[in-house]
């Protein structure tokens, strides 16, 4: 089989940075065919600016304006998409799908059904999966080291968000959009904390919330219509019922350093910090490639820490006198979102399990819709 040849539906920010660089740098995987921007291309090319259009910076693939256009194209074999799942199914093609993949469980149902019904794949972009602080504790996990987990915080915390910028008029600030598309940001970035905590621990039994607009808070006089942070907590059954896990975020922290992990077992504890955003952001808007050597390392200071009353990694841990305490930084592990689109490329193939499956991705979106149960009816709230 040759490289599964590739439709961008869109050319903003999400394509130009999370999905093209990766993809473009799989060249026996894919091959990108076609990119349906709705811009008319330049009549001029060569005085264009870089990235202003899809045919400036790929003049050799296909413009496609309209939708059923681009669908319509059978030299496309998988989209990637943030909406029209189920159109893209329909004509025939393999999807990946932008997070939070659905605005309800109910679409999600819907997209599910329909690629039962056609035969093709679809996928979410997970990507976090694949960032080096959460490779490093899944390993951890993986392999032991902390024992059985009993607690655990995922955080997702905003010194200075964009966000917590002064409102408009209406009390929403310009980057969540007027009121009808404005983002809550249990869909924005708990679909992001809420994945890896399904992907580490599993769907728990029940959901206890407290949604809250931490920016009402900031300006009484401008209230916001959208809850911006959040706390989630979920309760396990069986033999995981003594373990409780917090997942939150928060857009009034100004902190020195935002906690991103926070893991306790029954023979180490694991804490790590978050960067302002994640290596390969940094390394993607500083003009790096995924190929590069020096693409997504991190600084050494948001190393996580492992501590023991009785060592446990002996490669690592030193005595703490202070502490009476085993502690060590734990090795970086290189944060890799190239490894989304290859464990896609060797599913597509008959090669590999996919990784990122849509049923995991549904539960997801239900936890949050339980969420929101749970925070308006002040009560935990069995998964259902």
């Amino acid at each position: 089989m040759g490289p599964i040849r590739v439709g961008i539906l869109g050319y903003g920010f999400a394509s130009k940075s999370f999905h093209l660089p990766f993809i473009r740098a799989l060249p026996s995987s894919y091959t990108i065919t076609a990119i349906l921007q709705r811009t008319e291309a330049p009549s001029d090319l060569s005085s264009a600016a870089k990235g202003s259009h899809c045919t400036v910076d790929f003049p050799v693939i296909k413009h496609y304006r309209e939708v059923q256009d681009f669908f319509a194209d059978e030299e496309i074999d998988f989209v990637v998409v943030a909406t029209h799942a189920e159109q893209a199914m329909r004509a025939g093609k393999n999807v990946i799908v932008d997070k939070p993949f659905a605005r309800t469980t109910a679409e999600a149902d819907s997209v599910i059904r329909v690629a039962k019904e056609t035969g093709r794949i679809v996928t979410c972009f997970q990507n976090r999966r694949w960032d080096g602080d959460f490779l490093e504790l899944r390993s951890l996990l993986e392999t032991s080291a902390l024992g059985t987990p009993v607690e655990a915080e995922i955080r997702y915390d905003f010194d200075r968000p964009p966000l917590a910028a002064p409102h408009d008029g209406q009390g929403i600030h310009s980057w969540l959009g007027p009121p009808a598309r404005a983002r809550k940001n249990a869909w924005h970035k708990g679909t992001h904390s809420l994945d890896q905590a399904f992907a580490l621990f599993g769907r728990p039994a029940s959901v206890t919330a407290f949604l809250r607009s931490q920016r009402a808070v900031e300006n009484p006089n401008a209230p916001s219509v959208v809850e911006d942070s959040f706390t989630i907590i979920l309760q396990y059954g069986g033999a995981q019922k003594d373990l409780l896990i917090t997942v939150k975020t928060a857009v009034v922290s100004p902190m020195d350093k935002q906690l991103k992990y926070w893991i306790r077992g029954t023979k180490a504890s694991y804490i790590r910090y978050q960067q302002s955003s994640t290596c390969q952001e940094e390394s993607i808007s500083a003009g790096l490639i995924p190929t590069d050597a020096n693409f997504a390392r991190e600084e050494d200071n948001f190393r996580g820490t492992l501590a023991s009353y009785v060592k446990v990694d002996k490669k690592i841990q030193s005595f703490d006198e202070a502490s009476q305490r085993w502690v060590g930084r734990v090795p970086s592990v290189r944060g890799r979102w190239l490894g989304l689109y290859e464990n896609v490329a060797g599913y597509i193939k008959g090669e590999s399990e996919l990784e990122v499956k849509v049923e995991e991705v549904r539960n997801v979106l239900r936890c949050i819709e339980l969420a929101r149960e749970s925070s308006e009816k002040g009560m935990t709230v069995a998964w259902h």
